[in-house]
């Protein structure tokens, strides 16, 4: 075998190490600036506002990637990736290093509920608009992936391996030098690479010639070595060549991280396209409104700000008229001209065909309400250039800034609660009230607490007596709720049925007040008490449903009740969404013996013709006919009338809200026969009623 010189041997070494170190290098640079571009993807707070966004963004910084997780941590070191698992990293050494705004890259880790499987990872930090750190964003790949990537090339008979201040193997070459003692050497490695970058060793008696090369990652050290017995002129045939080709491969593996950067920075920047820009309007989208907005309230006084929350009134028409592609146009001709009308601010279209607008435009409520008019009739006018013959109506609600803040979202929740009312009354516009506000909160406090409530029983049954005019006799009762929380606090029905009704949760409230009244009368019947009609009142969410009728009805049988004892009280307001299938439910209702009561007629807009079309038993005159009738001449005579049309068509007169003895002897003068009302009793707990009201 041809003697090699030691100079010989160390020169070829240290040209494969120069080359792989080269190679690491560029590879782990590449991994790093995909995740620079991701951090500063992330300095937006919108990016990060929720899981979902999180998640969502996660995902499309980890397309084009290599990494099997891409994944952010906040301050406290709560981590989340790509696929919505969260992990504590608050003290492992790649958060530790990147919170304090160092790069890192860490190696050779595990992960939880990875079955002890071998991770690399590298960090970056996140900063803000400030150029703090406000978190930390990371990529990690499996570990084989790793040393693959590290050591693409076989280069002769040289092995190399990357270690760490703590002495484990980044990564390693698949050379012939790998063997459980050269591991073994490996990780008890110790060298001064500044003083002695040439060195030999004796491993199970072999000899080998090793060169020592310092990385990037200051604490890093590759290690290059080749076995002495295994030096041939072949050696440096393949090394050399093998350096050669390392070299032209480096080249283009160059070449390809920077086309790989460029496509991945352009990825990022169609993302942030997506998150930034709005597809219909091409203005801004409501993230970037949000971000934009938050710093323009920080430079305006407070009171000078106001918010402002616009749409389209039955926008899906002109959609279903002109098609989705005008609606878009539409859409983009408000949003320009939203933008023309205010002199500064910002405008952006939040979804479907609302609007939001942030400005410091200074103005009465009257120069505001015109302003709203002059955009309608220049918008309108508009249309009609285009030969587009539809009549656009703005609804908008209104929020004046009073106290500094720069919370933009809650800014805007306030405009939008005055929207939202202005669209349940029919306005046009409303200027935001506290007591709006203070609305809104009682609602959602009734909203979150009522399925506890009825779990834990604290609706309770009142009865309110109906008596007989003249006799004052007592002829039936009408079944009241009352909300009796645990803490003694007590609500009214005028508080929460409306909510009840908006959430669907009437229903449950309905058939509960309709089981109960029968399980009181079969309790009356039981001991002897004779029992008198009770009334109750059932909503339009439950009438119309098809079942209603074998729902009540089985409920009367399962008491084994006489049916004339139940009367189902409708409002009037019912009578105008579906007269014809309320008329098939009375009759069935009819058939079986119950009777049906239309309550509180006279406090909507009141029909006669309604009580020709709806065949009802009893007729519920609200208080406040009888409150008018009292005052003036002209309401008594609307008030006798109706109590006259109302005997005609054979219904039983029942005024309600009788509370003097005035009242009654009108009502007696007008022919009314049966009465409710304070003068004849309080409602009172339904278990009291018996024994205040009559005896057994």
């Amino acid at each position: 075998m041809k003697k090699f010189s030691k100079e010989s041997i160390y020169t070829t070494l240290e040209a494969v190490s120069e080359q792989r170190k080269h190679e690491i290098e560029a590879v782990f640079e590449f991994r790093k600036e995909n995740l620079n571009v991701a951090a500063k993807f992330f300095e937006n707070p919108n990016v990060r506002s929720s899981k979902e966004e999180l998640i969502k963004n996660l995902s499309l910084c980890k397309e084009g990637t290599i990494f099997d997780y891409v994944f952010f941590a906040d301050k406290n070191g709560t981590c989340i990736n790509n696929y919505g698992e969260y992990y504590f990293i608050k003290d492992v050494p790649f958060f530790k290093a990147s919170i304090n705004g160092k790069p890192f890259i860490y190696t050779s880790h595990h992960l939880p509920a990875n079955d002890g499987q071998s991770f690399s990872t590298i960090t970056v930090p996140v900063h803000d608009e400030n150029d703090d750190v406000i978190g930390v964003i990371g990529g990690t790949c499996i570990q084989e992936l790793t040393n693959k990537l590290l050591f693409q090339n076989v280069v002769g008979n040289i092995s190399s391996f990357l270690i760490d201040f703590e002495h484990n193997i980044i990564a390693h070459s698949e050379g012939i030098a790998e063997t459980d003692e050269v591991f073994n050497f490996i990780k008890n490695y110790k060298a001064d690479v500044e003083k002695q970058k040439r060195q030999q060793s004796v491993i199970n008696e072999e000899q080998y010639f090793i060169v020592v090369d310092s990385m990037m990652q200051g604490d890093w050290v590759l290690v290059s070595m080749a076995e002495k017995s295994k030096i041939s002129e072949k050696y440096f045939t393949v090394s050399l060549w093998g350096v050669l080709a390392s070299t032209f491969n480096f080249l283009i593996f160059s070449i390809l991280i920077m086309i790989m950067v460029l496509i991945y920075t352009t990825h990022l920047n169609q993302i942030k396209r997506h998150v930034f820009v709005d597809p219909v309007t091409q203005g801004i989208s409501y993230n970037k409104f949000l971000e934009d907005a938050e710093k323009y309230v920080k430079y305006h006084k407070s009171g000078s700000i106001l918010a402002v929350c616009l749409d389209i009134n039955d926008f899906r028409i002109f959609n279903d008229l002109y098609g989705f592609e005008e609606g878009n146009n539409l859409l983009r001709l408000v949003y320009k001209m939203l933008k023309e009308h205010i002199s500064s601010g910002l405008v952006c279209r939040v979804k479907s065909d609302t609007f939001y607008i942030i400005t410091d435009f200074e103005a009465t409520e009257a120069e505001l309400i015109t302003k709203r008019e002059i955009l309608t009739d220049d918008f309108n006018t508009l249309l009609q250039r285009n030969k587009k013959p539809y009549h656009v109506v703005f609804t908008v609600g209104f929020y004046r800034v009073e106290e500094f803040t720069t919370n933009v979202s809650s800014i805007f929740e306030r405009a939008n609660l005055v929207h939202n009312c202005a669209k349940k009354e029919g306005r046009l516009n409303i200027f935001y009230q506290e007591r709006l506000r203070q609305d809104a909160i009682k609602q959602k406090v009734i909203e979150n607490t009522m399925y506890d409530a009825f779990t834990n029983l604290e609706f309770q049954m009142y009865l309110q007596p109906k008596c007989e005019l003249l006799s004052k006799r007592l002829v039936g009762a009408e079944a009241l709720v009352r909300w009796e929380s645990n803490s003694g606090a007590k609500r009214y029905p005028d508080e929460f049925i409306p909510v009840f009704e908006k959430t669907g949760f009437i229903v449950q409230l309905d058939l509960y007040m309709m089981e109960c009244t029968c399980q009181l009368l079969r309790h009356w019947i039981d001991y002897g008490i004779e029992p008198v009609p009770i009334s109750v009142n059932q909503s339009k969410h439950l009438l119309l449903n098809p079942i209603y009728f074998n729902v009540i009805t089985t409920t009367i049988e399962k008491y084994n009740l006489p049916p004339e004892l139940i009367e189902v009280e409708i409002t009037e307001t019912i009578m105008y969404d579906n007269t014809e299938a309320l008329n098939k439910l009375i009759i069935n209702l009819h058939s079986y013996g119950i009777r049906v009561a239309i309550d509180d007629f006279g406090s909507g807009y009141s029909s006669l013709i309604l009580l020709r079309d709806i065949k009802a038993d009893v007729l519920k005159i609200d208080k406040t006919f009888i409150y008018k009738a009292e005052r003036d001449s002209k309401g008594k005579k609307i008030l006798s009338s109706i109590i006259q049309l109302a005997s005609t068509l054979n219904m039983k007169i029942l005024a309600e809200g009788v509370e003097t003895e005035n009242q009654l002897l009108m009502l007696a003068d007008l022919g009314c026969r049966e009465v409710q009302g304070y003068l004849f009793g309080r409602p009172v707990p339904a278990k009291a009623f018996a024994g205040t009201f009559y005896r057994s």
